[in-house]
């Protein structure tokens, strides 16, 4: 297993160095300089002061150049400073990551919680009424698009009820709460958030579990535990479930980029100071040092998500080792 897992962190790191080739272009044909910035600030800005501007940000050498360079100073661990603040972009990745990291975790642990026992219970009984009603919450968790029932439900809950507050992570009195206050004024401001997260993934993997548990339970070896007389919840749970699981797996380790894209949308949407919002007001400023940063963050943590799924299948199935 150490020799499987050092020959894949090894075999990552040109995988990685591709994507941020492929990467580091697509930004830079994109229309839009980071000079454009300081340009909409103050139109009267002189020629002069644009070339100075493009040569201080390093944007007059050709882009291989800048790339070589940029590379040179990742191997370093040194992802450069904005362009639009002068801060390190480690810092300010540093000050909005765990907020997203938190959101996403807490979403992934709810979705994997609920999805479970809906696609073993659908299974269990396939055309029964819970199946039908599963299978009704699904179409309508798919059919949903995610923005659009953030803001249905921040006009429900938040302006027509006033329930709970529809955007920001804080409340004005915040400082002023004890440590009970603030631990439920943060919990209901990301009550909403989570919520959208969680009805959105739960569909699907409900339905890919529902799907994995019926082909299980239609397997030789299924027959075989019912005949030596097991009782049905080992069948279920000893059994199936651990063969079951495999796709389930791979579908989580994919679901980590996943979730942190859809992070753009929600924290932009409930104004949270997360790292999907950073990078989104990065991309409108070009700011090309912390979209890479950001990308490469991205990156390393899908690689990480796809070798823990390969190392999580050996113990959901002992059939699967990697000895070699």
């Amino acid at each position: 297993m150490i020799t499987y897992i050092i020959r894949r962190l090894l075999a990552a790191v040109p995988l990685l160095i591709g994507i941020t080739l492929i990467s580091f272009f697509v930004i830079h044909l994109a229309p839009g300089k980071p000079v454009n910035l300081q340009e909409s600030l103050n139109p009267k800005v002189s020629l002069e002061v644009r070339e100075r501007l493009t040569k201080l940000y390093g944007l007059d050498r050709p882009v291989h150049v800048q790339y070589i360079d940029w590379l040179g100073r990742i191997l370093r661990l040194d992802f450069g400073r904005s362009f639009v603040d002068d801060r390190l972009a480690v810092d300010k990745i540093a000050e909005r990551i765990p907020l997203t990291l938190i959101i996403n975790v807490v979403s992934l642990f709810l979705i994997f919680l609920l999805a479970l026992p809906i696609g073993i219970r659908s299974a269990v009984r396939p055309g029964g009424l819970f199946d039908k009603a599963a299978t009704v919450f699904v179409f309508v968790g798919f059919a949903l698009p995610g923005f659009w029932f953030a803001l249905l439900l921040m006009n429900l809950f938040g302006v027509q009820w006033g329930w709970l507050p529809v955007s920001g992570l804080r409340s004005l009195d915040f400082e002023y709460l004890g440590i009970g206050g603030k631990i439920w004024d943060l919990s209901r401001h990301l009550l909403l958030p989570v919520f959208v997260i969680v009805f959105g993934g739960l569909a699907g993997l409900s339905r890919y579990m529902r799907q994995n548990m019926i082909e299980a339970l239609n397997q030789p070896y299924i027959y075989t535990a019912r005949a030596k007389g097991l009782s049905e919840s080992k069948v279920l749970y000893k059994h199936a479930l651990r063969n079951a699981l495999l796709p389930v797996v791979t579908i989580l380790g994919m679901s980590v980029p996943g979730l942190l894209g859809g992070s753009v949308i929600f924290e932009s949407i409930f104004a949270l100071p997360g790292l999907g919002r950073l990078f989104f007001e990065a991309v409108m400023a070009r700011d090309y040092p912390l979209i890479m940063a950001a990308l490469v963050i991205t990156s390393v943590l899908t690689l990480v998500g796809n070798l823990l799924a390969d190392i999580s299948y050996a113990y959901v199935d002992p059939r699967i080792r990697y000895n070699r």
